[in-house]
């Protein structure tokens, strides 16, 4: 029986970067990147916030972004604000959130608007810089909620999905080698008429 060197996974991204299916499409290991789907010790990181997700799609889809409008409590200072964020980051602090008298809201999903809130100067000189004893001034702007940076945008989990296309079969070709080496006959053993590992095998004799 061949036995293989156990490998240690170290994690390379314990929150979610694609689904399970697409991890494993890419041959990337579930032990090293996060994904949509249960953690299960020694197996899959999974999504710290799989439990608690809500996501009609749960377990099978890949990570989204979603425009959040998060109304604060007075404990929190108040105010009404709309922010973006990723669906693992929002299941995981609602709860702690709105325990504090908060209310968060998933109220847009990739590719609708939500308002952004800012602040500039109120008075400003010609390059746009604030003029002294210039105050500030809310100002709200819409933007579209981004799609989440899946795998074909991440430049760096592209590059480890080609390395571990590159190294895959590398350990193919060695275990491929390994197992023609165990079933090769042992050196002297006599194989149609030839002795194994003679390199007079097959040569004429002198005489």
């Amino acid at each position: 029986m061949i036995q293989e060197k156990q490998v240690i996974i170290k994690p390379e991204n314990v929150l979610p970067v694609a689904s399970l299916q697409e991890l494993r499409e890419r041959m990337l290991d579930p032990r090293a990147y996060g994904s949509c789907a249960k953690s299960i010790p020694g197996e899959c990181i999974g999504c710290p916030a799989f439990a608690r997700c809500e996501r009609p799609d749960k377990g099978k889809g890949r990570p989204v972004n979603g425009g959040v409008r998060i109304t604060k409590s007075d404990a929190r200072g108040g105010g009404i604000r709309e922010d973006v964020m990723a669906c693992f980051v929002y299941w995981q602090r609602k709860d702690a959130e709105e325990s504090t008298g908060s209310l968060w809201d998933w109220i847009a999903d990739e590719g609708q608007e939500i308002t952004i809130r800012g602040s500039e100067p109120s008075r400003k000189d010609a390059a746009g810089n604030p003029l002294p004893g210039s105050g500030y001034q809310d100002t709200f702007k819409a933007i579209t909620v981004p799609q989440f940076l899946g795998l074909n945008e991440n430049k760096k989990l592209v590059q480890a999905a080609y390395q571990a296309a590159i190294m895959k079969k590398h350990h193919e070709k060695k275990r491929l080698e390994m197992r023609e080496a165990a079933m090769a006959p042992p050196a002297g053993s006599i194989v149609n008429g030839e002795t194994v590992g003679d390199d007079t095998a097959g040569k004429p004799k002198r005489r």
